[in-house]
């Protein structure tokens, strides 16, 4: 196959210029075409073909830069620690020391935005509490703007199944604009409601809700990349879980299986959330009590969701006694706001760090430099690119085809890259240096086989040529009858094929060597 796929381009290679006339012999061809007339005598037509050199452009990807942030709190004997310089820490990713880093703090005010999804059951008796939130959190709106905090809020809703799920709408009281979409969140809170019976309540049969699943959808929520990020968890039941109480209606097949607790708190993980869990942990019904653990204690050997998250818990039935207001719940977050530093580094500028690592595998150690002066909790770590970049390319693969290493020349930008600066193996370039983010570079070189670096181009002549009548030379010397084809096109024209073989290793016309192919044919009357 290889054979006569060259041999068809070498075929209409040959009949390029009569020595003669010198007509143009390639391309279309041409009328008239010299003919092969016995009255005419002996004819030579020759054609040259040389090397060509092969480019190949790449670009080293530019990749954004991977900003690491991490929010922490400082305390002392239990009073926020304030005025914290980067000179009083000390940082680590992985053991390894960060420097530079930057850290911003404002116990007043904090510019971070803060992303606050309000998590809500909606079954039957939900009623009372929902009618009452939605006073408070149409204040909180309002307020947090006037006090000049950036939010982005949602509301989300669940039963059994995740009902609705989180749209975030922007409250920055520094953009205007956002006014706009504070309505429709208004808009949005207006609408919510507790639905009752068959048909309507998404809770329906069960009294156990699927708060769960809500919490795991939420943490796929389109969060801001460096925002704070808080759930408000309200119900008043206990919960749906994996393998042992799934629900009527997922045990029917007309629900997925709830999560296991584990995958609860492998998506709080993955997305640094913390839930404010307004829940019931005892409870009467029914004449019997009631104890939902995994709100706010241990479930199956492992912490509840508040205590994974480093949320907080506030009881339902203090809630809804107005012991405890959800005013006071939405200052708790914001305390958490304003008593919050950050630390951000540039994971490309710290000496030793590896840019591929996942966010979740970034172990980041800040302490006070002075253990006298109070301790550091995080509450978050955060990065640019959550996933982790792909390293920068040292090697670059040009072909599956090998390439003459001194043939080799290499150009970044407009300026020419020394030989000892890489090597050559096979079809792949090696750089002793990662190039610079953004580079372009240029590669050109000659390929280890000889066809390859040979432009060629279709001749072809009137009459009918024959071993009998023709000669054919290549770079002067005679071609082997193994070596030349004579066929007739489908316009009744002459080409000559020649076979592989003239490129053999042994190089056997001295193409390799010249760098070029001479071809004349010579007709014999």
């Amino acid at each position: 196959m290889i054979r006569n796929i060259f041999a068809a381009l070498l075929a209409a290679i040959f009949l390029g210029a009569c020595s003669v006339t010198n007509p143009p012999m390639t391309g279309p061809i041409q009328t008239p075409l010299p003919a092969v007339d016995p009255k005419l005598g002996p004819r030579t037509f020759e054609k040259s073909f040389g090397f060509s050199n092969s480019e190949s452009t790449m670009e080293q990807l530019k990749f954004d830069e991977n900003i690491v942030s991490v929010f922490f709190q400082a305390e002392k004997d239990g009073v926020s620690v304030n005025d914290l310089k980067p000179q009083q820490l000390t940082v680590s990713e992985n053991n390894i020391p960060v420097s530079p880093f930057d850290l911003s703090a404002d116990v007043e005010r904090s510019n971070q935005v803060a992303d606050i999804v309000f998590l809500v059951d909606i079954t039957g008796t939900m009623v009372e509490l929902i009618e009452t939130a939605k006073v408070r959190l149409k204040e909180f709106i309002k307020t947090s703007r006037e006090r000049g905090y950036h939010t982005r809020m949602c509301i989300s809703t669940f039963g059994d199944y995740t009902v609705k799920k989180c749209n975030f709408f922007d409250n920055n009281p520094k953009d205007p604009s956002t006014e706009t979409q504070v309505k429709g969140l208004l808009k949005e809170l207006s609408q919510l409601q507790a639905y009752r019976g068959a048909g309507r309540d998404p809770g329906y049969p069960d009294l156990d809700e699927n708060p769960m699943q809500a919490l795991v959808d939420t943490a796929k929520a389109p969060w801001g990349a460096d925002s704070q990020r808080f759930v408000i968890l309200v119900t008043d039941w206990g919960f749906l879980y994996s393998p042992e109480n799934i629900g009527k209606n997922a045990e029917a097949g007309k629900l997925p299986a709830p999560p296991t607790i584990k995958e609860v708190h492998a998506a709080i993980k993955a997305s640094q959330m913390k839930v404010f869990a307004v829940t019931r942990t005892k409870h009467s019904h029914a004449g019997k009590d009631l104890v939902w653990d995994g709100y706010n204690t241990p479930f199956k050997d492992e912490p509840g969701i508040v205590q994974a998250s480093g949320g907080e818990h506030f009881d339902f039935d203090k809630v809804l006694r107005r012991e405890i207001s959800l005013d006071h719940i939405l200052e708790r977050i914001l305390k958490r706001i304003n008593t919050t530093y950050k630390l951000t580094y540039v994971v490309d500028k710290v000496q030793g760090l590896d840019p591929t690592l996942p966010v979740a595998n970034r172990n980041v150690t800040i302490k006070l430099t002075d253990p006298a002066q109070g301790v550091v909790k995080k509450t978050s770590t955060l990065s640019s690119i959550p996933t982790g970049r792909p390293q920068y390319k040292q090697n670059f693969k040009l072909s599956d085809q090998a390439i003459q290493p001194d043939t080799m020349k290499v150009l970044m930008g407009d300026k020419q890259v020394a030989p000892a600066e890489y090597t050559v193996t096979k079809g792949e370039v090696r750089f002793k240096t990662t190039p610079p983010a953004g580079s372009k570079l240029r590669f050109v070189f000659l390929y280890e086989a000889t066809e390859q670096n040979l432009m060629l181009e279709p001749i072809s002549l009137r009459g009918t040529l024959t071993p009998t009548n023709t000669k054919v030379y290549l770079n002067d010397k005679e071609a082997s009858a193994d070596d030349v084809v004579f066929a007739k096109d489908l316009e009744g024209n002459s080409s000559v094929t020649l076979a592989n073989g003239i490129m053999a290793s042994n190089d056997p016309y001295g193409i390799r060597k010249s760098k070029a192919l001479k071809v004349k044919i010579v007709t014999l009357y």
